[in-house]
This record gives structure tokens, sequence and C-alpha cells, in this order.
């Protein structure tokens, strides 16, 4: 398992990487897949208008937030694990005259929570224990829990990858415990 300071010094290196000027020169000032004409697409489709509120997480120089914010008037919060790239997007918001629709944060985007991801998460969990004792009680021949959050990444302390709770580790120990096994095996 990775250690919290060297987890820190490989999202600060990468933080480096993605704000230096050869990543700009090379992918340009969106880092998003399907660069603002998706994000455009995006904002239609879903409707996003002026009572809406984005996250953009990775945000970089804040080019997505900055069209968004422009285009549907919505309000958009960018979050970037670099400095530089929350000061440029800060500077862009404010060029592009839509600061008072921004917000642009440091901050470590590993595993962002909403409301609603704890209830999610519990439900995620539930569905691994669930699938564990379909395949128990004989009702099917093997079980493929597909949840979100997908849990594999969390560790018995923390939260990471996007993952609350490591939810086939949970599942695990409850078919350990209640079925009385001596092991099981985890192919991750």
């Amino acid at each position: 398992m990775i250690e919290r300071k060297e987890a820190r010094e490989i999202k600060t290196c990468c933080a480096t990487f993605y704000q230096s000027d050869i990543v700009r020169l090379l992918l340009g000032d969106v880092l998003h897949p399907g660069g603002l004409e998706l994000t455009g697409y995006l904002g239609t489709v879903t409707g996003l208008g002026s009572e809406d509120k984005v996250l953009d997480i990775a945000c970089g120089r804040g080019a997505s937030a900055v069209y968004l914010a422009k285009r549907f008037g919505c309000h958009v919060t960018g979050l970037d694990y670099g400095q530089d790239n929350i000061l440029s997007a800060q500077n862009h918001a404010s060029l592009e005259k839509v600061s008072h629709l921004t917000t642009f944060r440091k901050g470590d985007a590993d595993t962002v929570m909403s409301p609603d991801s704890y209830q999610a998460a519990i439900y995620a969990a539930g569905g691994a224990i669930r699938a564990s004792e379909a395949v128990m009680n004989g009702e099917v021949g093997s079980a493929f829990a597909l949840v979100r959050p997908p849990g594999h990444h969390a560790t018995s302390q923390r939260a990471m990858g996007f993952c609350l709770f490591n939810n086939v580790a949970i599942a695990a120990k409850y078919a350990l415990a209640k079925y009385k096994l001596d092991r099981i095996i985890i192919i991750d």
C-alpha cells in the first residue's frame, strides 16, 4: 500500500507535470476527452441552466469551467491539485467575466463525495454482499456485482480511487463469517 506521504508526492508530481508548458503545448488548455465540443454537447443534452451547479474535477487551467459558465450561465466549481492551475483558472474566469459564476479550489479529487455518496456506498456494499449470498445459497453459479462506487481501491482506513468502502473485502468478510469458510481468494 502506498503511504500517504508517497501518495502526496505522486500527486504533486502529476500536478506539476500537468501544469507544465510542455503539456499545454501538447494537449492544449482542455484536458477533458472530447474537448469543449463534447463539453458543450453534454451541457446541452443535460439541459444545463443558470440554476445548475457543476463540479469540474481536475479542471486544469479552467477552460471547461469557464466555457460552461459562459455558455450556460451555470455555477461551476473547479477542483485541481495544482496551485498554478488554480491561479490560471481564476485569471481566465476574470478575463472572460465569469468570476461570479466560477470558484476554483486546490483539492484532491481522488474521492469526491456528494450528499448522497454515503447511501450509494452502502447500497454498493450491500449489492456485493447479496451477490456472495446468491452464490453461497446456490441461487446462481457465479455473480458479478456491477455497483457504483466500485469499492476495490478503498482500504480499511481510507477512501480512495473513487471508492468509499472496499465492497469486495466487506463481502468476503461477511461470507467468511456467515458461511464459516476457511478462506476466500480475491482476484482484482
